[in-house]
Order: structure tokens, then C-alpha cells, then sequence
């Protein structure tokens, strides 16, 4: 029995060298032959309908040739071409991409939208467009019958960036009509912000998050049996009708209204309004108009040569409202937000320490419907079709980037070939963001945006010297994939090389990595040796000693975080407060 069982452990002792012998034998023919599926992607820039079938032809068999994987499709703005976005022949021309790509061994992807915003188009009416709260103010005064008109809130599009275009929709739906004791001028700071529509413009660090009761006039606090719900003492042409109580009143009209977020850089004739990021329907629908049609040409092979959907930069700005909103909160929270919506003015129910946790759970909740009911879903939806969602790791007004990133299927990082907020220190916290959210949920690829330039550092001026110090810094910030920034389509006959040469560009932005490069195939061993480094980098396991729980008050602080405490040689993560 003895020398039975001294027989087997020797038997599992020699499986298990044989085993770690067969795997080191595999690691280093693939370190030598890395697979093709390591290979660095590009991405690939359709400039406002400048395609043709010959130039996606041309652009895949140049990728290939160059030792690329792939790319990933944008539709972006410039000199207007003959194909218009999303129309039949669109279609057509993207099926015939995955047909070649699936010819080639390529993988391609596809953004969500026109442009570099999140998921939208002229397919999303204002009902299901991202939304925020609006509101009037009309004084009356009391004892006895009121009889006013109340004006409508104004409707014009929330503006937190001046440089992004807006879409006037002049959609408008009352959300309620509320009667409150006129209160003089204290209010909640920074209302704006924590009402989740605007970006943060302040560092927790530096100053106050809290209102302080030494800066409100205990007059102006409202008790919560003072909000009057008079909802349904108002018709529709705004006519209110009241027995008013003694005193002095605020007669708030609240109501919601399109954001005017809209897609973009693209062509005006195409240009949609953003998709609702915090209902699953509107997702959804979008989903069906704009991504199943490619799903179901011929040719399309989801999961083969069409791997991957993408969310690309979260150009939309904020939402504060959605038909979905009262549901979730009450969903979430255990309470219905309608009492406390005043406090989105500004306005302090109750006390100060019900309205400022009035606002964080409203704020909670809209973030936990922008990860939920949008990035998940969309990788659910992915998923369904054999295929992942690519995103890189934003913060904008309400939600919290770290969840996001974890939410998605391949989290991806930016870093720039320029100066753009010192781009080797971006390079290396986006990074470790997108690493980390890959690291603490068991993803292997961290892929990046790689070298988008400004136009000091674009127009044909880069090669692989001057890319490679950069992508090792990446590398070893966490990334272990390059998407180069950018390839434009070529769209032209290339028999004429004296009129289409150079090319097609995207304006001044990015690297311009394509196939007209003068060292374009010369560049072969530089894109082996980044697939050999891709390859060895997504074996194994991160090693870490400690990770640190991103802030949860104020959104946006990922980027900010200062890790030096930490002893030279000890590694960490990041992660979110819902992976605690």
C-alpha cells in the first residue's frame, strides 16, 4: 500500500514536470511565433464618407502586410464624400470591411456612434435622448385663491463645454409643480455640480464638498411639510389654481427637457442626439437601429471578423434626468425622490444633512444607472453576439469612471505622442487606471489609444524610434496592447500615387499611421516586436501589495491620486467602492 502510494505521488510529481515542461516549450515557441491575435490594431478613421470599397481593400491588406490585427471603425467629420453615414451603402461598405478582414485574418471593431461621443444618432428622438432637470419660478402670495399663469422652464440645451455643438429639440415634459415658502439667498454649494449635471470644478482637497451650517440662515431651511405638491392644480397651458396659505410663495414648475448632447465630430446632414445613458430601453433601442442591421449582412461573422463594439471618449456631458429616474431611485435608495427634488435647486429641505444626502443618493443612483443600464448593458448586449465592448476610462458629472471601467470587456487607456497635460505622466496614470480595473476583475487586455498627437507632433514626423520609448512607458504602466492613432481611410485610386499621396488625414490629430508612411512596410519588425511584447505581457498574473479604493464623493478624482507613500518596488491597483 506504502510503495502504491509513494508510485503515485511520483506519478503526479513527473505530470507536473512534464506539464511545466510542455508549457515553458509553448511559451517560448510563442514568444518566438507571437499568435496573431496579439497583434497591435489602429485606429481607423472613415473621414465623412470618403470610402470606397477599393481603399477598405487597399487599408486591410496594408494592415496585414505591416503585421496589424486590425482596426477599429470610426466615422468621423471632414471633407464631405460621397457615402453617407449609416445609410445602405454605409453598410455595404462595413460588411465588405469584415468580408476582407475575415479574407485577411484581420479583427475589426466598431465604434458605437458617429464621431467620438458614446452611443447616439438621428435615430434618437428627444424622449429618448440624455436629459436634465429645468425649472421656473413664479412669487404669489397667500391667504386666498391664486390664480396664475406659469410660465414654462427655458429649454435651451445645458452648455458645460462651449466647443461641443448642441441640438435644439424644444422637447419639453413637467415633471412637478411644487409651492415653497419664499426663503432668502442660502443655499447648498456647489448645487450644480451635485445635482449631477455639470463636471466637477473642485478639488475635495483643496475645497469644501459640505454646505456648513454657519453659512445658511436657519429662515431659509424649508421643512419638508412645507413642500406643497400642487401638481394637480395646474393644466396643461401652465394655468395654476390655488387656495394659498398666509405667507409668501414660490410657485416651482420642474420639468425635463433634451440636454441637446449630441454626436459628433461627424457630418451635420448625420449629426443625432445622444442615446439616454440611463435606461436600458433607449440603450436598447439604439443597439437594434444602429448595430443589429451590420450584425445581419452577409458576411458580417460576430465574434470572428467583427470582435468588438467601442465606446470611444464620453464627449456628452452630464445627465440629471431620465423616465426611468424615479423608478431606479425609489429601486435603490427605498424612498421616492419627488419630495427632495427642490433641493435641486438649491434648496435646503428638511436640514442641511437630509438635503446633501438627498444629493449624493441622487447622484449614486444616476451613476449606478450609467454603469449599469449603459456600460454593462451595451457588454451584455456584446456578449449576446460573441463580441466584447472596448471603452477607455472617463469621468464626467455624476458617474464614476473607476466602475465604468470595470464594467466593460476591454478596459483601454489614451496616451498622446505630444504634450497634452504632460503626456508621459497621462500615459502612465491612464494606465494604471484601465490596468487596474482589468487586474481586479480577472480581464487580461488593457488596450490603448496610442499616440494621438496635436499638430506639433503629427504630419508624417514619427517612426517607430521615436514611438518606442513612449509604448514601453505604457507598457509598463499596465497597457499590453497598442490601437495607433490613427489610420485614415485612403479612399483613392492609387495609380495616380503623385495626386493621393500622402493622403487622406484627420486633420492635425494624431500620428497619421498609415499605409503611405515612407516606412510603412520597413515598419514590419517594429509591429513583430510590439505583438512579442503583447503577447508576453498578457501572460501571467499582476502581482501587487496593496490596492487603494478610489475617492466616491466627487467623481473625476482617479487621475489625481497620489500613491508615493508606497515604498520603491512595491506595486498597486486601483479599484472601485462596489468591488470592496
Amino acid at each position: 500500500m506504502r510503495m502504491r502510494l509513494i508510485a503515485a505521488v511520483l506519478c503526479v510529481f513527473c505530470c507536473m514536470a512534464i506539464h511545466g515542461q510542455a508549457a515553458t516549450q509553448d511559451l517560448e515557441f510563442q514568444f518566438r511565433n507571437p499568435p496573431g491575435e496579439y497583434r497591435s490594431g489602429v485606429k481607423w478613421e472613415w473621414c465623412n464618407g470618403m470610402i470606397s470599397r477599393e481603399g477598405i481593400t487597399g487599408d486591410l491588406e496594408a494592415m496585414e502586410r505591416a503585421g496589424l490585427g486590425g482596426g477599429k471603425i470610426f466615422n468621423v467629420g471632414g471633407i464631405e464624400g460621397p457615402v453617407r453615414f449609416a445609410s445602405d451603402q454605409w453598410y455595404e461598405l462595413v460588411a465588405h470591411a469584415c468580408r476582407e478582414a475575415g479574407r485577411l485574418g484581420l479583427e475589426l471593431g466598431l465604434n458605437m456612434t458617429e464621431g467620438f461621443t458614446a452611443a447616439g444618432g438621428p435615430w434618437i428622438t428627444p424622449e429618448k435622448s440624455m436629459q436634465h432637470v429645468v425649472w421656473s419660478e413664479t412669487t404669489v402670495s397667500g391667504p386666498g385663491k391664486v390664480s396664475v399663469r406659469v410660465e414654462k422652464p427655458d429649454i435651451i440645451p445645458v452648455v458645460t463645454n462651449i466647443y461641443l455643438p448642441k441640438l435644439e429639440t424644444g422637447y419639453y415634459q413637467d415633471i412637478k409643480v411644487f409651492a415653497l415658502p419664499q426663503i432668502g439667498d442660502s443655499r447648498i454649494i456647489h448645487a450644480k455640480i451635485k445635482s449631477g449635471i455639470m463636471p466637477h470644478r473642485f478639488d475635495r482637497r483643496k475645497t469644501s464638498v459640505l454646505t456648513h451650517e454657519d453659512s445658511v440662515d436657519a429662515a431659509d431651511i424649508i421643512p419638508g411639510s412645507s413642500v406643497i405638491d400642487l401638481s394637480d392644480r395646474m393644466d396643461e397651458s401652465g394655468n395654476l389654481n390655488w387656495d394659498a396659505p398666509k405667507g409668501k410663495w414660490t410657485i416651482l414648475r420642474m420639468g425635463t427637457t433634451s440636454t441637446g448632447a449630441c454626436t459628433r465630430p461627424g457630418s451635420e446632414k448625420t449629426r443625432g442626439l445622444e442615446a439616454d445613458k440611463l435606461s436600458r430601453e433607449a440603450i436598447q433601442f439604439h443597439f437594434d437601429s444602429f448595430c443589429k442591421p451590420l450584425l445581419e449582412m452577409d458576411g458580417v461573422e460576430p465574434g470572428k471578423n467583427l470582435t468588438f463594439f467601442a465606446i470611444d471618449s464620453w464627449e456628452a456631458d452630464g445627465q440629471n434626468w431620465s423616465p426611468v429616474l424615479p423608478e431606479e431611485f425609489e429601486k435603490r435608495r427605498g424612498y421616492s425622490l419627488y419630495p427632495y427634488l427642490p433641493v435641486l435647486t438649491g434648496r435646503i429641505v428638511e436640514s442641511i444633512d437630509v438635503s446633501e444626502r438627498f444629493l449624493w443618493d441622487f447622484r449614486r443612483t444616476i451613476a449606478d444607472c450609467i454603469v449599469e443600464n449603459f456600460y454593462q448593458f451595451v457588454q451584455e448586449l456584446s456578449a449576446e453576439q460573441g463580441m466584447v465592448l472596448d471603452s477607455e476610462p472617463f469621468t464626467r458629472a455624476a458617474f464614476d469612471g473607476m466602475e465604468t471601467t470595470e464594467a466593460v470587456g476591454v478596459p483601454t487607456a489614451t496616451f498622446w505622442q505630444g504634450s497634452i497635460n504632460s503626456s508621459w505622466h497621462r500615459a502612465s496614470k491612464e494606465g494604471r487606471w484601465a490596468s487596474s480595473a482589468a487586474h481586479v476583475t480577472g480581464k487580461k487586455k488593457v488596450s490603448s489609444e496610442a499616440f494621438p498627437a496635436t499638430k506639433e507632433y503629427s504630419g508624417w514626423i514619427n517612426y517607430p524610434w521615436n514611438y518606442k520609448g513612449k509604448a514601453d512607458y505604457a507598457y509598463a504602466s499596465g497597457v499590453n496592447h497598442l490601437s495607433f492613432h490613427c489610420f485614415p481611410l485612403q479612399p483613392w485610386d492609387e495609380t495616380n500615387k503623385a495626386v493621393y499621396q500622402p493622403g487622406m488625414t484627420f486633420r492635425h490629430w494624431g500620428s497619421q499611421y498609415s499605409r503611405h508612411n515612407t516606412w510603412w512596410d520597413q515598419g514590419a519588425d517594429w509591429q513583430k516586436y510590439q505583438t512579442r511584447c503583447q503577447f508576453m505581457l498578457q501572460q501571467g498574473q499582476f502581482q501587487a501589495e496593496a490596492i487603494f479604493m478610489t475617492p466616491e464623493a466627487v467623481p473625476g478624482l482617479e487621475l489625481n491620486m497620489d500613491f508615493s507613500p508606497l515604498p520603491l518596488g512595491y506595486d498597486w491597483d486601483m479599484t472601485s467602492a462596489k468591488m470592496v
